[in-house]
């Protein structure tokens, strides 16, 4: 090594000092060789000679882990991006995922460098595992902790994670870190539109089939995803890998664990999410998601920290994954390729604003005629301990029987049990608004049982005595002739647990209503738990 005039020796970039590192000390086992089995890191490794797609990294204590290389479009140059449409159509909860257009492009351009080359990031094939999370947030844990995700895990502590693994990479691998522009990458959480295209299947799918609420599926959901109902559940996270992975190779992309994205919760509104940011964001869903709520859409929002303790809020549902990503602003010859293709693009700049904001505006005209005309099937509230019912337009009754003739019981249990549960309940909306409040309730019981928890709501209100001393209660509003506080009580924790925020003001309201004032602490009925077990309730 040659030795500069004040003695010292001359400054070396990072990936050579290390590079001379390595050949004088050598790589420690650990790095070059998992010591873990492979079933504990890469319990479903593609078959020889496909393993192109994939990346693996050492973590300490002799682990590893996998990821899958996620490809993009809009290949234009350094500036490019795709335009690609997340979210779901249906307005059941629009303010949480309703449909709109996202852009994306990738960390990596490949060895070349190429700015029209297919771009591409890495996002972790499986959930990170309790033993991968304990391996590096602490001293080597023992092996016998199986594959199940980590849970409990705070934002926070998930950010931390990539934080540490990142530097304990970079001291110990450096050199297995895809780079860009020379610069090694780094792992973070993934953000909810790399997530999202991931989750939908990415550039293996067609636009039709990006846009479905599920990826393409050979099988039924509980083949992909251990949710509420799959056999095998026990109401607790899986080992991953357990059952098939999405078209990209990704595994538990939904169910098993709710995952953590690296943005924080916005409400989506007229195509964009609002400015408002929140708490944090999970994504997927998890093994306590009904099947009719299952889809690559579905978000939700958790408070970053939980009062009741004064600490960072960790769930039991939530886990995450894990990106590999690198900056945008490489070189100094990177930073002057964008500059010109910017300048390429500034003279149509003006033209593309003015036609996107007409077309917005036309858009925004539209989405509010169908706004309106759909607001009276869905103005069904429960306020104040009392079912008010809005005036609906006069909707034929559905038609689940033979014209001229009611259905039976079983027929329509038979006709709706393949409904989804928007549908369900609109039927149940049909007929208490004809006066029939004794099918209304099969019908909400449907779509509760479908994971419905405005219907479990309106089950409660049914039996509330509130309801019944109401001035202008009428008999038609429920199915029974007297109100039963146990029962109420029983359903408004289904709600609760379904997600209804409503359910927790209902509670208070029956309990501050002095016949349901004991029910938390004396011994609720026998159909009261049947109800909590049958629907979920807790």
């Amino acid at each position: 090594m040659a030795v500069d005039q004040a003695g010292s020796p001359p400054a070396l970039d990072d990936a050579e000092a290390y590079g001379q590192f390595r050949e004088m000390f050598g790589a420690p086992s650990a790095i070059e060789v998992p010591r873990w089995d492979e079933d504990e890191f890469d319990p479903r490794p593609v078959e020889e000679g496909a393993e192109d797609g994939e990346l693996m990294l050492p973590l300490p204590c002799g682990g590893a882990m996998v990821f899958r290389r996620i490809e993009v479009g809009g290949n234009e140059g350094w500036l490019g991006e795709q335009r690609i449409e997340l979210g779901s159509p249906s307005e059941l909860d629009a303010p949480l995922d309703y449909r709109r257009a996202a852009f994306i492009s990738g960390a990596f351009s490949g060895e070349d460098q190429d700015p029209r080359a297919r771009r591409y990031y890495y996002l972790g094939k499986y959930e990170v595992t309790d033993l991968q999370y304990r391996a590096v947030m602490e001293d080597c844990p023992e092996k016998n902790r199986g594959r199940r995700p980590a849970v409990r895990i705070s934002w926070y502590d998930a950010v931390e994670f990539t934080r540490r693994y990142t530097e304990w990479l970079y001291e110990n691998a450096r050199e297995r870190l895809p780079r860009e522009d020379g610069i090694p990458g780094y792992l973070r959480l993934p953000t909810e539109v790399e997530w999202e295209y991931a989750a939908r299947g990415g550039s293996l799918v067609d636009e039709a089939a990006f846009r479905k609420s599920l990826f393409p599926m050979d099988g039924e959901v509980t083949d992909y995803a251990w949710i509420r109902e799959s056999v095998s559940s026990s109401f607790k996270p899986r080992p991953v890998g357990s059952l098939k992975p999405n078209p990209l190779g990704l595994y538990d992309i939904l169910g098993n664990a709710a995952e953590l994205v690296f943005d924080l919760f916005r409400l989506s509104t007229n195509g964009r999410l609002h400015g408002q940011a929140g708490g944090f964001l999970v994504k997927g869903g998890h093994f306590r998601s009904w099947r009719n709520t299952l889809r690559t859409s579905w978000r939700r929002e958790h408070p970053q920290f939980n009062p009741a303790v004064g600490k960072a809020n960790r769930l039991d549902t939530v886990g995450f994954r894990v990106a590999i990503s690198a900056p945008v602003l490489t070189s100094e010859q990177r930073i002057e390729a964008i500059d010109q293709e910017w300048e390429s693009l500034a003279g149509d700049t003006g033209a593309a604003l003015a036609e996107g904001e007409r077309c917005g505006a036309l858009v925004a005209e539209a989405r509010s005629a169908l706004s309106a005309m759909q607001a009276d099937l869905e103005r069904c509230l429960v306020d104040t301990g009392r079912q008010s019912l809005s005036v609906f337009p006069e909707p034929p009754l559905p038609q689940i029987a033979p014209p001229g003739r009611l259905p039976a019981w079983f027929r329509l249990r038979e006709t709706v049990q393949y409904m989804d549960a928007a549908k369900v309940r609109q039927y149940g909306l049909w007929f208490l608004q004809a006066k029939d409040p004794d099918k209304a309730l099969l019908l909400f019981k449907t779509a509760a049982r479908k994971g419905d928890a405005w219907s479990a709501l309106a089950i409660g209100a049914m039996y509330d005595p509130n309801l019944f001393k109401a001035k202008d209660f009428r008999p038609e509003q429920t199915a029974f002739s007297k109100a039963n506080p146990d029962m109420a009580y029983c359903w408004y924790r289904v709600a609760e647990s379904l997600g209804e925020k409503r359910a927790q003001l209902r509670l208070n309201a029956l309990m501050a209503g002095g016949e349901g004032a004991d029910i938390r602490l004396s011994r609720v009925s026998a159909g009261c738990l049947k109800v909590l077990k049958q629907y979920g309730g807790n």
